[in-house]
């Protein structure tokens, strides 16, 4: 055998680790990112089973179609109230400082909060058009994995643990001439809201 180059085997050395150092955070990227996908599915089944315990009185659905992705949870009681539910898997705590939502005292990478608003409007939008009314949307923000020491409303937005969720619903009032106008019209409303491709809303 012959003697190996020392200039040779450095060069393919420092040209390894070149490679390693552009590989490896690529791959803590995806790994990250499979990590948080998991875990907010899990978040979104959390939620999802406490939601499907409800009584037959509510129209429960999941993954609704919205104009800017899904919208984990929407749900329609019989007496009127409309709720709009997005679920988060972050761990730690979740408080607020001068209106912001703050997990583990930073900012979120995204904003939570306009993101349910949006979808808050949207939905309010949607059952607009459908009823000739428009209706009150109640919209919350749900975390499943967090302690929340929120105890107001974040531009109307409620944040609470999935603990509190049934609680938060039921406060709900009961809206007499959306529940009127959405009787007739329930299986139709469950179908527009399940089939509607992401239409615009009014507002969109």
């Amino acid at each position: 055998m012959g003697t190996r180059n020392p200039l040779v085997v450095v060069g393919c050395a420092t040209g390894l680790l070149l490679i390693a150092r552009g590989i490896i955070p690529i791959i803590d990227f995806f790994q990250k990112r499979e990590s948080d996908a998991i875990r907010g599915a899990e978040a979104e089944e959390t939620v999802g089973a406490v939601l499907d315990r409800l009584s037959e009185e509510h129209m429960v659905l999941h993954d609704v179609p919205g104009p800017c992705g899904n919208i984990d949870h929407v749900i329609v009681r019989k007496d009127g109230a409309v709720f709009v539910i997005e679920t988060k898997s972050a761990a730690g705590n979740v408080s607020e400082r001068n209106g912001h939502l703050l997990i583990n005292g930073k900012a979120p990478e995204k904003d939570f909060i306009r993101q349910t608003l949006w979808n808050v409007v949207w939905v309010r939008d949607i059952l607009a058009a459908e009823l000739g009314v428009t209706p009150w949307v109640d919209g919350a923000l749900v975390f499943t994995r967090a302690y929340v020491s929120i105890r107001c409303d974040i531009e109307q937005i409620g944040v609470m643990n999935v603990r509190f969720l049934q609680e938060w619903m039921a406060r709900a009032s009961r809206k007499n001439e959306i529940a009127r106008r959405a009787g007739p019209k329930w299986e139709k409303i469950r179908k527009l809201l399940q089939n509607n491709r992401g239409i615009k809303s009014a507002s969109g």
